[in-house]
């Protein structure tokens, strides 16, 4: 390994950035690369560089600007989006479990304000694998008109919940 520079270094590199080496350069300067180690070595360097330069280039073709301002834009976009799809995902969330509470409530306090239930919990559980004869009849539901509202009204509340979910799952 040498320590000093070669003197006609500066001229082998402004042939090599011209692209006039070997062909373009004159024999003076082959001849010498001939019997520089260090000159040979530059040149050797330069010609691996220059493949590996021209290797990776055809590997990763550049897209075009216009394509890669359009990503860009999806990009910003879909985040925007995502951005402003997470308070009405909490929305839907808070509906639901509002609904859920409701419906709970209501039956919750039906069972605990009306005789109703006890008579008919006594028939369930005297018939065997629940038979049909076991529910009370439509003349006790429409005389107690709290069992006639509350059955509508969890229904309701339940459609409603399965709506909300659906709304706010993402589709494909």
């Amino acid at each position: 390994m040498t320590l000093r520079p070669c003197p006609r270094e500066k001229e082998l590199l402004a042939a090599l950035k011209t692209g006039q080496w070997p062909q373009g350069c004159d024999p003076d300067l082959r001849a010498h690369i001939d019997s520089c180690s260090l000159c040979r070595d530059t040149v050797l360097l330069k010609a691996a560089f220059q493949s590996s330069l021209t290797t990776a280039r055809a590997a990763a073709p550049i897209d075009s600007p216009n394509l890669l301002w359009w990503r860009a834009q999806l990009r910003r976009r879909n985040a925007a989006m995502e951005r402003l799809s997470r308070p009405v995902a909490g929305a839907h969330r808070f509906a639901l479990v509002i609904n859920l509470l409701a419906a709970l409530g209501l039956a919750l306090a039906l069972a605990l304000h009306t005789d109703l239930w006890k008579p008919w919990l006594a028939e369930v559980r005297q018939s065997p694998l629940f038979h049909p004869a076991a529910l009370p009849p439509l003349a006790d539901l429409v005389q107690n008109w709290s069992l006639a509202l509350l059955i509508p009204a969890a229904a309701a509340i339940a459609i409603l919940s399965g709506v909300a979910i659906y709304l706010a799952t993402d589709r494909p």
